[in-house]
This record gives structure tokens, C-alpha cells and sequence, in this order.
């Protein structure tokens, strides 16, 4: 719990400050003067405490921790990101003392996702209606750079050594990633973009949930399908952690390029649900604790929303997700067994009551609440998936978990499969894929390839199946 500094010199070491003990990391560096340390003390996965090296010792930015992100310096003085007054954030200029702080920016239009200083500019990584958009704040004056539409843009972190750049991700459902940068207010690709004309069309849709809240997803599927066939169908979602589910060319629970699948007759789905930070730090606290249920809802509407519109059927209907997703998709299963065509939970939470006794439980308190108060515990029944199997019959599932997961221990998903084996009325299987050396993934080199390839024919078989009932 301290942030030491030792001189090779006088072969000391000196503790500069003690963080807070509940810290679940810190990240101490030098500003981009070389003169200034700044700590970065991340107490839970949105809230954090700023520390800045000033001649009278360390000087937190705010008492208490709070929704802020270190952007650099700019002149002398510090750019902070604040999620606290305005959930779209709004960037301030803080004087190297603390004393003085000034507003830069706000926009009720858009969710700032990340801001990073560069050659005296601010570079601004946000959301618009779940687009990315990327703008180059000088002056008072924002000055977009041009994105694919349906696009994500991520700012990639380590190349720290080129100070006259920064470099981000960009890809889309039906283009792969690709590295592009940003030097002397210039956004250019590094990679030779090739046209890429697929005959498949990416909509943007909205469904209202249990709530009245409206609910974006995006629909990936070929312009030429027959719009009388439902379509065998993947639905993915996350929903949780203040981690938003943006367009992305790669499935990575399943191992599917999207346009594989969709290029093969299927529907593929993005559900850009709450619990994530699609429309900001708002939208990610209504799909948390005692709000984790919204994420479901949010789920369960976009799937009623396609059937209704027309483009499946239930029995055509697979999801997926993994770890908190994991814990999303076990959820839905026993929530409504009757939606789904099958089920794929990677390395999910199932067991609600018990999470919190694991290695890395109390990390995970901060999200999804703590079974040991009453109220939460009694929330926290209603939707366990462990906790509400019944014997009714349920859809085809597979179930993977690594033997080496410390971030999610693997009896969460043997006993879900082995309860579910014991309460299912249907003949569907109900598979579990332990990986001996697996940790919090799909596995390594073979290992993954094959458990992949399980999935892909798991969804294959279930969802293309003759209708015998």
C-alpha cells in the first residue's frame, strides 16, 4: 500500500505516500515535462484517485475517489477527464499547484471515452448514438476526424517512446482492424486499405426494454437474404464494467469473423446493453447491483424486437458471451429457456451467493454488489443462474471454463452444467469444456483452435437443425 522511490545514488528508498488500501491498482509516471510524478489509484472499475508530486509531498486531486482519467499536461498544467458533474465528461485545466481548475470542453452530444494531450492538442476518443468519433480539441475548437461509419476507434496504450504520435485501433463489422495514426493533427491509416465489397449491409436498430428505455444493437446480415427465411442468428453482449460493446470485426468467444458468418446466410447481433458505457457512466450504473437485471431486460428485448420484425425464430436464435457476458447469456438461459436455440457462456459467473468468496471476489463487489447485505442478497437470488435452474426443458448448451481461472473459478460453470444436466426435461445436451491448463480464456495454440471449432459446430448443428417439434 506504498508508493516508494529508490536512489540508486544513496541506495535509499523513500515512501512517498501511502494509497488507499482498498487500491485495486496503481499506475505511477512522470508527466510529459519529466518533472511531475503522477499516481493513478484505482479503487473499483470506474472510480479512481488522482496524486500529483508537488514540493510539499503527493496532493490528491480530490478527497474522495471519483470517475476521472490523467490525460498529460498541457503548458504547465494538468488535463483531467471528469465524469462527475456531466455523465458525457467534461475536460478541465488544473494548475500543477491544484489550485486553480477551468472548464475546456463539454458536449451533451457525444461520450467522451478518452482524452490524451499531444504536441500542446487534445485528442478526444468518444461515442456518438455508439459510434466512435474522434476530435482534435485546439483552441476552444474541436475539429472531428473522419471515422467509418459503424467504426470503433481505440487509443492504443505502450507506445509511450513515440511522443510525437499516438496510435489507435480502428475496425468495423465487416473491416479488420487496422493501425492508424495521429501526428501534427493528421490522422492517417499504416496499412494499405483495400476496397472490401461485400454484398452485406450493417443497420442500427433500437428496441425498448422492460423499463421504456431504448436499447441500440446492431443488425450485420447480407443484403440478399431472403427476407420470408429466418436466419440462423448470434447474438452477442457484454454489459457491464463500464465497457462498452463496440463494432468489432472478430467474436472473440467463438472465434468468428463476422462476416464469415454472415456471409454464410447467418444474422449476427451486437447488443449494446447497459452495464457498458455506450452513453456514459449513466448508462453503465443502470446496469449494475442492485440495476444488474437491466442488462437482461435490455437482452431479452432486443431478441423479442427480431423475432417481431421478422428476421428469426427462437429456435434459430444462439448467444453468447464470456465472463461477465458469461454470466449474461447463464442468466438469460434461465430467465427465458424459451428464446434461445442454444447457449455458449465462456468462463461465466453462475454462482451469485458465493462469488464473493473467491480469490478475486471482493473485486468484483464493486460491480455487481455484495451478498452479504440482505437486500443485495435476496437480488442477487432472484437472478443467479445457479440458483433458479428448474426443471423445465432447456435449449442446447456449452459451457467452457479453464481449470487455471483464478478471475472466475471453474466450479461456476461445472456446477451450472451439472445441475442443468440433472433438472433438463429436453433430450438437448448440456456440454461442459474444462481446459486443464486454461485459465481465463478459450485456451492456447491447439487448445484453442479446438475449443473454438467445438463452438462453432456446437452452433452449427443447434441452429441449423431439421424442426422435428
Amino acid at each position: 500500500n506504498h508508493l516508494k522511490r529508490y536512489d540508486f545514488e544513496t541506495q535509499e528508498t523513500i515512501c512517498l505516500f501511502t494509497y488507499p488500501e482498498n487500491a485495486i491498482m496503481v499506475c505511477a509516471k512522470f508527466d510529459e515535462s519529466g518533472q511531475q510524478l503522477v499516481a493513478d489509484v484505482t479503487v473499483d472499475y470506474s472510480r479512481h484517485q488522482l496524486y500529483f508530486e508537488t514540493p510539499q509531498g503527493f496532493v490528491a486531486y480530490h478527497e474522495k475517489p471519483e470517475c476521472v482519467q490523467y490525460c498529460g499536461s498541457l503548458k504547465g498544467n494538468h488535463i483531467i477527464l471528469s465524469f462527475e458533474e456531466n455523465k458525457h465528461g467534461q475536460l478541465f485545466q488544473v494548475s500543477s499547484d491544484l489550485h486553480t481548475q477551468t472548464l475546456l470542453f463539454e458536449d451533451h452530444d457525444i461520450f467522451i471515452q478518452q482524452a490524451k494531450v499531444l504536441d500542446d492538442e487534445i485528442y478526444l476518443f468518444a461515442m456518438k448514438d455508439v459510434d466512435s468519433v474522434v476530435y482534435r480539441f485546439h483552441d476552444g475548437k474541436c475539429q472531428p476526424f473522419e471515422i467509418s461509419t459503424h467504426a470503433s476507434a481505440t487509443l492504443l496504450s505502450g507506445f509511450e517512446a513515440y511522443q510525437d504520435a499516438l496510435f489507435l485501433l480502428v475496425e468495423s463489422f465487416v473491416q479488420p482492424p487496422m493501425l492508424y495514426r495521429i501526428r501534427q493533427g493528421v490522422l492517417e491509416s499504416l496499412a494499405d486499405k483495400k476496397a472490401v465489397n461485400l454484398p452485406i449491409e450493417v443497420s442500427k436498430v433500437f428496441y425498448e426494454s422492460k423499463d421504456g428505455t431504448k436499447i441500440p444493437a446492431y443488425l450485420i446480415y447480407r443484403k440478399d437474404h431472403d427476407p420470408n427465411k429466418p436466419l440462423p442468428t448470434l447474438m452477442y453482449g457484454y454489459g457491464g464494467y463500464n465497457v462498452p460493446s463496440l463494432p468489432s470485426f472478430h467474436n472473440p468467444f467463438v472465434g468468428l469473423d463476422i462476416v464469415d458468418w454472415v456471409m454464410d446466410g447467418g444474422l449476427y447481433v451486437n447488443c449494446c446493453i447497459r452495464g457498458g458505457n455506450e452513453y456514459g457512466e449513466t448508462w453503465h450504473t443502470q446496469g449494475y447491483k442492485l440495476k444488474k437485471k437491466n442488462c437482461y431486460y435490455d437482452f431479452i428485448a432486443i431478441a423479442e424486437g427480431i423475432i417481431k420484425d421478422g428476421w428469426t425464430i427462437p429456435q434459430k436464435i444462439g448467444i453468447c458471451g464470456g465472463s461477465n457476458g458469461g454470466l449474461l447469456v447463464c442468466a438469460l438461459l434461465t430467465m427465458r429457456p424459451d428464446l434461445w436455440g442454444c447457449v455458449i457462456a465462456s468462463v461465466p459467473h453462475s454462482d451469485m451467493l458465493s462469488f464473493a468468496k473467491d480469490d478475486r471476489g471482493p473485486m468484483y463487489i464493486t460491480e455487481y454488489g455484495d451478498p452479504d447485505d440482505e437486500e443485495q442478497f435476496h437480488y442477487f437470488l432472484s437472478y443467479s443462474p445457479f440458483h433458479n435452474i428448474q426443471r423445465v426443458a432447456y435449449p442446447p448448451v456449452y459451457i467452457q471454463t479453464g481449470e487455471c481461472d483464478n478471475n472466475v473459478p471453474p466450479y461456476h460453470g461445472k456446477k451450472m452444467a451439472a445441475r442443468l444436466q440433472q433438472y433438463n426435461t429436453s433430450k438437448h445436451p448440456i456440454l461442459l469444456r474444462v481446459l486443464e491448463k486454461g485459465s481465463h480464456d478459450r485456451g492456447k495454440g491447439d487448445v484453442y483452435t479446438q475449443t473454438v471449432s467445438e463452438m462453432q459446430a456446437f452452433l452449427h448443428l443447434a441452429l441449423h437443425k431439421e424442426e422435428k417439434e
